[in-house]
Parts: structure tokens; sequence; C-alpha cells
């Protein structure tokens, strides 16, 4: 009696839901489709968020619509390099997709998720996102998305400086596409480029000549081709074929300059062409026109391979005080991508650490909820059990639930482990031994270059407290994500890598 009741009343509230929204509901789902078609549109990312922005994804009907129109905003700020906002609207589409329902969209935003962390320097974190995506992709048997993300995950190792495994994992992609026919020219490109750093010119030579071909036939992407272009020059410079490398690069230097496109690649090459022909004044012109497009913060391996070509010019025209002057700035940027380097490591570990985290405190919660319905269910089996059928079964009942308690305590016991394995790890890269109440600022001041903010003072003042980065933000009135920002920039200044080096500088400046 109590269940038609209850089913009654349900269909009763969908019947009043349906009349109360009536006509204006169909004319919100049909917006949205409108709004996403209009984002195929178009590459612009000011341009997808401004689409976007004309309605309330949150008022979206359809799951996955909703999912799709947030993964483009997310997917729009990740291009303009605003990681945090583009991280929020990718948890949003992941929030609202329907596990295992559609694995498409999945794909995508796991595939955004490695690319955001990627340009973050969080290569660790990137990987585990192109590999989770990738098993997803073998499961629907899409080649497309298996070679972009083969490719990725090169991308990825080369950044490593595991050469091996990317050339590994990209040729494991250019199996893929010669044999489903699916053309991504600049997968077969990197092949090229890793046998290049591995020393096997020979064939670097043969795979950037097929990458040509396969660009050549598709006909659309000739910035590729240019860039294609200068990395077969690279080859034939490695071989001392100079006039072959000045071929190819005149010919990616038409081709680039016709997109208007900047490519670095192509004056460093254009350097080391001077340089190993002895023309010494074309190299030294080379390098003043190129030293604007080096000045990124982003760019400071490029950055140094310039200021290598300028020593070895410095050196062929036996000026050595510039040589050493050049070298003495090779250090520094070594000491800055160390640094940058070890930052980024630290930042990767407290986001794999607060990942693992919400991921424990998750599962405890469906663990507790189990528990609960199981209870529930426990007490509705009691109130049926009649006679001895009714005994039976309550006997049998109670020793499922025994059994199937002590198993999620078991569960529930392993994930507390793992979050005390975290939190060791955290506290081993983070803690200091001491807690300072007092923080001797001019005295820090007067040994560094560039002195602390005020906002920076404060945030160091807290962490000799003993204070954790939430504990930071909570105090200051900021998110996570601005305290790991000023963080970074104390440690950058005080020349260290993490808040034990920066208790240790303190105590030694105190």
């Amino acid at each position: 009696m109590l269940r038609v009741l209850i089913i009654a009343i349900a269909l009763l509230a969908t019947c009043f839901s349906a009349l109360c929204q009536g006509q204006p509901q169909n004319e919100s789902t049909s917006k949205p489709i409108d709004i996403y078609n209009e984002i195929l549109t178009t590459r612009n990312p000011n341009t997808v968020i401004e689409i976007v922005n004309k309605l309330k994804i949150e008022e979206v009907a359809e799951d996955s619509l909703k999912s799709y129109l947030y993964y483009y905003k997310g997917s729009a700020y990740g291009q303009l390099s605003k990681f945090d906002s583009a991280l929020y609207f990718m948890d949003k589409a992941s929030e609202v997709l329907p596990k295992d329902e559609h694995p498409m969209i999945e794909i995508q935003i796991l595939r955004a998720y490695g690319n955001i962390n990627w340009a973050k320097s969080f290569y660790h974190i990137a990987l585990e996102y192109y590999e989770k995506a990738l098993d997803i992709s073998y499961k629907l048997n899409n080649a497309e998305f298996q070679i972009s993300l083969l490719g990725n995950i090169a991308g990825i190792y080369n950044k490593l400086e595991n050469l091996p495994l990317a050339l590994e994992y990209a040729l494991k992609s250019e199996e893929i596409s010669d044999k489903t026919g699916v053309i991504r020219p600049r997968s077969h490109m990197k092949i090229g480029n890793y046998q290049n750093g591995l020393g096997e010119y020979e064939a670097a030579l043969k795979s950037l000549d097929k990458t040509r071909r396969l660009i050549l036939k598709e006909g659309k992407d000739s910035i590729a081709l240019g860039v294609n272009y200068v990395n077969i020059a690279t080859t034939h410079l490695f071989l001392k074929n100079y006039d072959l490398a000045k071929k190819h690069l005149d010919s990616a230097e038409v081709i680039l300059n016709k997109f208007g496109y900047k490519y670095q690649g192509l004056y460093l090459q254009k350097i080391e062409h001077a340089l190993g022909t002895n023309n010494l004044t074309g190299a030294q012109k080379l390098i003043e026109q190129a030293a604007p497009l080096f000045t990124k913060q982003q760019d400071l391996q490029e950055v140094k391979s310039l200021k290598l070509l300028a020593k070895e010019l410095a050196m062929k025209k036996g000026n050595l005080k510039e040589a050493i002057q050049l070298q003495d700035e090779i250090y520094a940027l070594n000491d800055t991508i160390k640094n940058t380097n070890m930052v980024n490591r630290v930042y990767e570990l407290q986001t794999q650490y607060e990942t693992a985290r919400k991921e424990a405190e998750i599962e405890k919660l469906k663990l507790e909820n189990n528990l609960k319905e199981l209870s529930l269910a426990k007490a509705r089996n009691q109130t049926i059990g009649l006679f001895i059928i009714g005994i039976m079964l309550l006997a049998i009942v109670a020793v499922y639930f025994t059994q199937r308690n002590k198993k999620l305590h078991a569960e529930k016991l392993q994930q507390e482990f793992q979050l005390d394995a975290l939190r060791k790890r955290i506290v081993e890269i983070q803690a200091g031994d001491a807690i300072y109440e007092e923080l001797e600022v001019d005295t820090i001041n007067e040994k560094i270059n560039t002195p602390l903010t005020e906002r920076e003072l404060e945030a160091l003042k807290l962490v000799m407290q003993g204070k954790a980065n939430k504990e930071i933000a909570d105090t200051l009135f900021v998110s996570i994500h601005t305290v790991k920002f000023h963080l970074s920039n104390i440690y950058q200044k005080l020349g260290v890598a993490n808040k034990k080096e920066a208790l240790e500088y303190v105590v030694k400046s105190s």
C-alpha cells in the first residue's frame, strides 16, 4: 500500500512539473543547440566565450549538451592561458556528464585536462589524463583519438627527456595511421624530431620526407609544411649538408612568411647554418633579428639555445669577454629552468595529493551511503519476515550484511592508509620543523635582488607559522591557486624550491 501511494505521488509530481514548465522548456532546449552549432563555426577562443555566455549553461536540460558547452568554454580559457578558469569549467563538464554514457565526450574532457596540465608543465598529471583517454579510445576502436593521444603521450615523454619512449609512442601512432588511413601530419612529424634527438639522422630524413608528402596530400596545413622543412634542414645541419639545409630553410621561410608565422626554430637553424658556413656577419645579424622573439617566460629553453649560439659566435670572433658573459647568463638560465621545474613538480605533487584526497573523500561518502542503504534495506527486510521462512531470510540477510560491513570497513581503512601515505609525502616536500611567530622582513629583503611584496610577506609569515595552503588562503581571503602563485614568486625571489628551504633561508637570515 505504501509503495502504491509513493508511486502515485511521484506521478502527480511529474505531471505538475510538466504543466508548470509548459512551452518555455522547449524553447530553452532548442536555444543551446543553436549555440552549440554556432561554436563549431569558430576557432577563436574569445568568440567561443562570448557565444557560450549568451545562455545559462546550468539551465540546459540535456546533460551531454550541457557538458559540451562547459567543455568548449573551458577549452577556450585554456587557449587564452587562463588555466584556473579552464580547469573550473572542465570540472563542471565532468560533473554533469553521466558516467560511462558518453565516452566520446569523456575522451575530449580528459584530453583537455591533459592539455591544460601540459601547458602548466605538470607533465606527470597530463600523462595520467592522456592514458585514461587512450584506454577509452581503444574500447571504442576510435583511430583518430588513438593517433592523437599517442602523439600527446609521445610529446610528454619528450618533455620528460625520455626520447626512446617518445619515439616508441610516436611509432605506435604512425602504425595506426597507416592501417586506418587517418592522417595527422603533426604526429608523423614528431617521429623525425625524436629520431634526430637520438642521432638516427637517415631514419629522420625518411620520416620527415613522409610527413612532407602527407601534408602535401592533404593540401591544407601549410604552416606545418613550413615547420617540417625546418626539421628537415635541422637534420641536414647535423649531417653538415649545408647546401641542402639552406634549400629547405629558404622553402620554410617562404611558407611561414606567407602566413605571418614567426617560428623560433627557423631563426635558430638559420643561425646554426650561418655559423656552420662561417658567415659570422650573417649570424650576428640573425641573432639581433631573433632576440625579440625569445623573451617569453615559457620559452626559456629556446632563449638558452639562442644564447648558446651567440656564445659560439663570440668564440669564433675571438671575443672572450662576451663569451664569458653569455656563459654566465646561460648558467643563470639553467638555474631558473631547474628551479621552475622543481616548483612545478612540487605543485604537481600537491595537485595529485588534492585529487587523491578528494577521490578518497568521495569514496568514503559512497561507502557511508552504501552502509546507510544497506541498514535501511535490513530494517525493511526485518519488518517483512513472517513465520519460519521470514526467520530464515532474516538470518541469511544478517550473515550477508555482516560480511558486507567487514568488506566496506576494510576498504575504508585502505582509503585512510592511502591518505596517510600521501600526507606524509606532502609533509616531506612542504613542511619545516619550526614555526616562527615573527619574521625579520627587512633583513630578508636586504639580501635579495627583488624585494618581497606586502602580500608575499603576509603569505611567507603564515608559512613560517606552519599554516597549510588552505589555511593561508582562508586567512588572506584568496583562492588556493593565488596562494600557490604567491609562494612560487617567494621561492624564486629567495632562490629556494620549497617551504622547507624557505624556512632554512629565514633562519639563516635571522
